[in-house]
């Protein structure tokens, strides 16, 4: 079975041609502390139970999500340096958080006119109606 990036909208798969593009699998730590700061950066929950998700033996982690500075390639083989905590992450939009993200939600606003009847807004309009809020 192909391995496949665990980060939430990561398409990254380990294939034979992965290494020569440069792109390297990490599993996740075997120390719970480490192992839990992992998780946290990752900023997936599980579905299922509502709370944090908890990564198998087989789920890994690619190397798009670790800095340069976070690899250790002194030797034939690429690691990560011990303790580094994967920091990059480009979450996919609907789990973003601020005013341009609201796209998602601004379907189910519904505006009240002067006289108090409800018709849909525009996301123009509801983008206005949040910066007012404080929401940028």
């Amino acid at each position: 079975m192909v391995k496949s990036c665990a980060a939430i909208g990561c398409a990254s798969r380990c294939l034979p041609n992965s290494k020569l593009r440069g792109l390297t699998f990490h599993v996740f730590p075997t120390d719970e502390e480490a192992k839990r700061r992992w998780v946290l950066a990752t900023k997936r929950l599980d579905v299922n139970s509502a709370g944090m998700w908890e990564p198998k033996k087989a789920d890994v982690l690619c190397s798009r999500h670790f800095k340069k500075s976070d690899f250790d390639t002194r030797g034939p083989n690429i690691r990560l340096k011990p303790g580094v905590i994967p920091s990059i992450f480009e979450l996919p939009s609907h789990f973003q958080v601020g005013l341009y993200n609201l796209q998602v939600i601004v379907p189910v606003f519904n505006c009240i006119g002067k006289h108090g009847q409800a018709f849909p807004c525009t996301l123009h309009r509801t983008q206005k109606m949040f910066s007012s809020f404080g929401y940028h």
